[in-house]
């Protein structure tokens, strides 16, 4: 718990105008949207840059989010064209849109279906299989079908394995758990490419090539390990 805290200008301070401020005034957003948003401000204007590099575990250390709640906040933000973002290369930018006439001031309505009062007629029950359609993150805020995801994720990472090991009798990779149990955790198809191409260069896996699986790479308890050193690479 911080006690007796006593901040100071000279300590540094960031300059918002006046303009922007009183935007804020109308600005609807949800408590973790104003945690996530003030982070990418003091990472940019207390720096007077316009865009900076900021990883999830920043944020994670910043705000005491969880990820799943970061990512979503994030992509909200996005959506409501408040902050950009550039995932396009191995580090993702993040800057503040100081045009608020582009902003979104209010979060999207879910549209509410007004109660039928009249009764029904019965209907002869027919039993459908449901299809479970999912969507799951790309890059940069878009959204893609898991199964379309799973065969980007698997292509890349075939191709990197014929790098290792050559064209001699290999066979594809088609386990799928561990890429579908990430992709839906909230990690996004770019940054499990970023996984496999920077662990395609890593002597280690050139070493023991049987380790750069999915059962490896994607695993749970090396996933941030392995994403914060892909964020630190070009």
């Amino acid at each position: 718990m911080v006690v007796g805290t006593n901040p100071q200008l000279e300590d540094g301070f960031t300059t918002i105008a006046n303009e922007l401020s009183e935007a804020f005034f109308r600005l609807q957003l949800s408590g973790n949207q104003w945690r996530i948003l003030w982070v990418i401000i003091r990472k940019t204007y207390g720096w007077k840059k316009k865009t900076a590099q900021i990883s999830i575990t920043y944020f994670e250390q910043k705000t005491g989010l969880g990820r799943r709640h970061i990512v979503r906040a994030l992509n909200d933000l996005v959506e409501r064209r408040i902050i950009t973002k550039n995932d396009t290369t191995f580090v993702t930018t993040y800057g503040f849109q100081k045009d608020y006439s582009k902003w979104e001031l209010l979060p999207k309505k879910t549209p509410v279906t007004k109660l039928v009062t009249e009764p029904l007629p019965k209907l002869v029950p027919i039993k459908e299989k449901k299809q479970n359609i999912l969507y799951v993150l790309h890059h940069a805020g878009e959204k893609i079908l898991l199964q379309n995801a799973v065969s980007e994720i698997l292509e890349l990472l075939n191709k990197e394995r014929i790098k290792i090991l050559g064209h001699n009798g290999i066979k594809s990779i088609t386990t799928d758990k561990q890429i579908i149990a990430r992709l839906k955790d909230g990690g996004s198809v770019h940054e499990c490419c970023r996984i496999i191409l920077t662990k395609s260069k890593d002597p280690f896996f050139k070493e023991n090539p049987r380790y750069f699986h999915p059962d490896t790479l994607f695993r749970k308890s090396h996933w941030q390990k392995y994403l914060d050193e892909a964020e630190l690479m070009k």
